[in-house]
């Protein structure tokens, strides 16, 4: 899901490139191969490889999916979209969200 905020320093227009869950018997989740390339990166790097999950679909194995509520705590408070000129800030800001979201 693609949606626009006003950005009140510059007022300009930038967009928040947010997913929504698949839901899957209850689960919400995401893949990360369905997030936008830069997340894929960012996401990468920065998260703790505990918090991957597998969910077994119709006999198949799918990998490297988040549980939902990981990857929006992930994404508020690691990944944000700052500005206009499309690039994303990087924020480290509670120990807590580090020692949980970030690789070890």
């Amino acid at each position: 899901m693609v949606t626009k905020q006003f950005d009140s320093r510059s007022s300009n227009v930038v967009e928040n490139m947010k997913i929504e869950p698949t839901n899957f018997k209850g689960i919400e989740y995401v893949q990360v191969s369905q997030l936008p390339e830069e997340q894929q990166a960012v996401i990468t790097q920065s998260i703790n490889n505990n918090l991957y999950i597998k969910i077994l679909i119709d006999g198949k194995i799918v990998g490297k999916c988040l549980q939902y509520k990981d990857y929006e705590l992930w994404y508020n408070s690691v990944y944000r979209p700052g500005g206009t000129s499309g690039k994303k800030v990087v924020a480290m800001e509670d120990p807590a969200i580090q020692e949980s979201l970030l690789k070890k």
